[in-house]
């Protein structure tokens, strides 16, 4: 079975990246009031994403659910902290940032992203910004408007006009966001089985480095979006069963066990 671990040249890597990171945030926090002061939005997305990373490593390295729930919620409040002082994103970036935050159980923030108008996010490519619409209708409980993105998803996905990919990496990003579908379908239709069997099919098609090209975001050993996906699955009163190192569902009982 495909799994981040197996790869000793990757895991090296990402060892060097943490150690670096780890560095990197413990003197954010030295100069964080200095930074609120100058509402220096960049500064606090960076230390949100390498807080994120970081706190991915942890679980990897053994770190106590508990613990990786509390600094993730933190990265997701950095976050909204860079929005709020202006910083420029884009529809990967919320879409990825809105999962994070269902992976935490932190409503307020989940509906602080999903509440932001338009002109916030006015870049970046359509599939990630419809799903981050279906994460929004989900969570507002808006079955139609839901169903409403789900279906324009579908025809991105499965009635374009286009040519053909022309690249390999053009091609594997289209098998996922067909993946992402039928894991968001499943979702919708309350169907779990198929729901599982999707999100394996995720854990063997996602890289740990990012196709989607996020800034400060070199590597993602764990799915935190797929972990969204099943905050939103739960959120529905389903109960996903799955076994997947990327997909470590401990984090997710951790974070409705410890409420913020």
């Amino acid at each position: 079975m495909k799994s981040y671990f197996i790869y000793q040249s990757e895991f090296g890597s990402i060892e060097r990246e943490a150690s670096r990171a780890d560095c990197f945030v413990r003197e954010c926090e030295l100069i964080q009031k200095q930074a609120l002061s100058f509402r220096d939005s960049k500064f606090f997305a960076n230390l949100a994403y390498q807080r994120a990373f970081l706190c991915q490593v942890w679980h990897i390295q053994g770190v106590s659910a508990s613990q990786i729930i509390v600094s993730l919620r933190q990265a997701v409040r950095d976050f909204i902290t860079a929005l709020e002082f202006g910083y420029p994103t884009e529809s990967v970036e919320i879409n990825n940032w809105f999962y994070r935050s269902l992976v935490v159980n932190a409503p307020s923030l989940s509906h602080f992203l999903a509440a932001l108008p338009a002109e916030v996010w006015p870049y970046g490519v359509a599939f990630p910004r419809f799903q981050a619409y279906w994460g929004f209708a989900q969570l507002r409980r808006q079955n139609e408007e839901a169903t409403r993105c789900l279906d324009f998803l579908y025809g991105l996905c499965f009635e374009s006009d286009d040519e053909p990919e022309e690249t390999e990496e053009e091609q594997h990003i289209q098998r996922l966001e067909e993946n992402l579908y039928h894991i968001m379908h499943a979702i919708s239709t309350k169907d779990a089985y198929s729901a599982a069997m999707y999100l394996r099919e995720r854990a063997q098609l996602r890289p740990i480095i990012p196709v989607e090209g996020t800034r400060y975001e070199l590597f993602q050993p764990l799915d935190l979006l797929g972990l969204g996906l099943c905050g939103i699955a739960k959120l529905s009163g389903m109960d996903i069963n799955i076994t997947e190192p990327s997909l470590p569902l401990v984090l997710l009982r951790e974070a409705h066990r410890t409420v913020p």
